[in-house]
């Protein structure tokens, strides 16, 4: 007991170190002789010990993930996200849903030589709505083909009807149609830059996916 009690004296005496020392020390920034004396600290001081384990796990799991190689296109959906969501609105809640998958993704098939233009098939989701959409670039026409479903996810991926589909370039609408009974739609347009499918969720509330020149522009190439 009286031991005891000599411990938690002495660790309410001691001088702790500050949060930024303990990244620096889970990160491996520190001299030799300071992470010895952090070291020799741990052994008596409960509170700089979980503040240590919680730094050293975030270090490790920062390196791990430096590895990870992310995608072109989800870098780019981003980017454009950005620009989407700074534009000025009326009245209006527009969102950028998560690019959850793109056909770019998945390595060719060994042996296979594409001749003609590639489809490219990409899945968005924002809440509840699920947008699974199917993009073909016509090189001969210049024209760029979608076709797509808008499901709601809560009601185990039913289609979403009567929802209007805008496909614009700026302030310019280049098509429009709404989707049928079963949430579906198609659409063409002429291929133009920084081209954004809206989607009229509702009265107040509009999903927005940008699709800049870079997503679908590989659609066209030759593999």
């Amino acid at each position: 007991m009286l031991e005891s009690k000599k411990r938690r004296k002495k660790t309410s005496l001691m001088k702790h170190y500050a949060i930024e020392q303990w990244v620096d020390f889970a990160n491996k920034l520190v001299s030799q002789a300071q992470n010895t004396a952090m070291r020799s600290h741990l052994e008596d001081c409960p509170k700089c010990s979980a503040m240590a384990a919680i730094w050293t796990k975030v270090s490790q799991t920062a390196s791990r993930q430096t590895a990870l190689e992310v995608p072109a296109s989800a870098l780019q959906h981003v980017r454009n996200a950005f620009k989407v969501l700074i534009q000025p609105k009326k009245g209006r809640l527009f969102e950028v849903p998560r690019l959850v998958f793109d056909s770019a993704w998945q390595p060719a098939v060994a042996g296979i030589r594409a001749t003609a233009a590639t489809p490219r098939q990409v899945l968005f989701q924002l809440g509840r709505v699920v947008v699974d959409m199917r993009m073909e670039l016509h090189a001969d026409s210049a024209r760029l083909w979608l076709e797509g479903q808008v499901m709601n996810a809560e009601l185990k991926g039913k289609g979403m009807e009567f929802v209007a589909v805008q496909l614009m370039s700026g302030q310019e609408q280049l098509a429009i149609t709404t989707t049928n009974r079963f949430g579906e739609f198609q659409v063409e347009c002429r291929a133009a830059e920084n081209i954004q499918v809206s989607l009229e969720i509702s009265e107040n509330e509009n999903v927005c996916i940008p699709l800049d020149e870079s997503i679908w522009r590989i659609s066209s190439k030759k593999q």
